[in-house]
């Protein structure tokens, strides 16, 4: 799993990407490489330079030195700047930069929810995933009870488990149409509810998210 990352935080988005689903690294890193991939607007916290400290790291699924470089830009953010949406993308980062440690072990269950303390009623925005129904690592699907949409974050080739994640709805057209959204790529804009952790061969954390709307969604050719 990694990140390609723009900064682009006011909507409507006029550069490209933010973040692109975490399935393609060859073709995806290639373009991290050879695209002018950050771009800091008037007004944010981050700086191309801060983002570009962090985007080999998440690359790599070096996640200790993620989960240090994202948290120190996270410190960053104060008061209401914590709700911005440049806040809740870094966020995000370093929630699966804890992910990545937990599911390898590199740290334990209850030295993760230390870290990740405080992070509930707090703003996340997701990367581009797609819709599947179905879909099983690094997909958005329906959950089987039908009553929420979710997603089993998992390494790049899909052999270790980071998070199970569950996206509460307050708009019920997101359930009740979400056929509509197959094969649809998007990001998700959302309130942290709970932060759990489960396993314990293949131990993770276990995150439920509420208020979730479709931040933004990639134009279908």
């Amino acid at each position: 799993m990694f990140f390609i990352v723009i900064i682009a935080i006011n909507k409507p988005l006029n550069i490209p990407y933010l973040m692109k689903t975490f399935l393609r690294p060859v073709v995806l890193f290639t373009a991290l490489l050879l695209a002018p991939f950050c771009h800091a607007q008037e007004g944010d916290i981050l700086t191309e330079e801060d983002w570009n400290s962090l985007i080999p790291y998440l690359v790599e699924e070096d996640w200790i030195n993620a989960e240090k470089v994202s948290g120190e830009l996270l410190k960053r953010f104060k008061g209401e700047e914590e709700m911005l949406d440049e806040a809740g993308i870094i966020r995000y980062m370093y929630i699966n930069s804890i992910g990545g440690l937990v599911g390898n072990k590199d740290i334990d269950k209850e030295e993760a929810l230390k870290k990740l303390k405080g992070f509930e009623g707090k703003v996340i925005v997701s990367p581009f995933n797609m819709y599947k129904k179905g879909g099983l690592f690094n997909y958005l699907t329906l959950s089987e009870d039908g009553k929420t949409w979710s997603k089993c974050v998992a390494n790049d080739s899909a052999t270790v488990i980071h998070i199970f994640e569950t996206f509460e709805m307050d708009d019920k057209l997101l359930i009740d149409n979400a056929a509509k959204y197959e094969g649809k790529t998007m990001r998700l804009i959302a309130l942290i509810k709970e932060i759990k952790t489960g396993g314990y061969a293949m131990p993770r954390l276990e995150i439920t998210y509420t208020s979730t709307e479709i931040w933004d969604m990639e134009d279908q050719e």
